[in-house]
């Protein structure tokens, strides 16, 4: 009886996973070409060189190093994405089958992680690049841009993590700077 009741309930989770991924590319589908930031502009998917350009106000030289920069990684995050979005339609695919395989399942769950990370790891060296060529003013926009585009990306987040906006520096929860988040007395 327990057995069944285990099943029972992995099924009911791998419903309920496969229902949020399936809102979640419709909802990706619905949204405008344009993303609304925190500050009401929009932000623009496929021009984020002129975005940055403008909002940074670049010089020409910075322009350049960003197009470059801008480029070489929407190459490499573009692989990632396709292998991602095909993962989630095999992922799908198995979990609509009359009698899924929870080794396939597994699989294919520990390949959508790596490449989710690999991603963030990405999208860390183009923030990087980015900051190395501006100036300290520059960085702070920057920043902040930075962080409403990651606030927006997670859906149903409170903007609580916007501490990052201003520049403070440690992990979540971390109020004083000590790496525990308790107060020093």
């Amino acid at each position: 009886m327990k057995r069944t009741t285990i099943l029972y309930a992995i099924i009911a989770l791998l419903v309920a996973f496969n229902v949020a991924t399936i809102v979640t590319i419709i909802y990706r589908n619905d949204s405008n070409a344009a993303q609304i930031v925190a500050d009401g502009e929009a932000t623009p998917q496929n021009n984020m060189g002129k975005y940055f350009r403008d909002k940074l106000n670049l010089t020409p030289e910075q322009h350049q190093l960003s197009k470059t920069i801008n480029q070489n990684y929407h190459r490499r995050a573009q692989g990632y994405a396709t292998a991602l979005e095909d993962l989630r339609l095999e992922y799908i695919a198995e979990l609509g089958q009359a009698s899924c395989d929870s080794l396939s399942i597994d699989r294919i769950s520990t390949e959508i992680g790596q490449l989710h990370k690999n991603l963030k790891v990405e999208t860390a060296r183009y923030y990087r690049s980015m900051k190395e060529i501006c100036t300290p003013d520059q960085q702070q926009e920057l920043n902040r841009i930075f962080v409403t585009i990651l606030n927006r990306d997670t859906p149903g987040k409170h903007n609580s993590r916007n501490q990052y906006q201003s520049g403070e520096s440690g992990r979540r929860g971390n109020s004083n700077g000590n790496g525990n988040g308790r107060h020093n007395k």
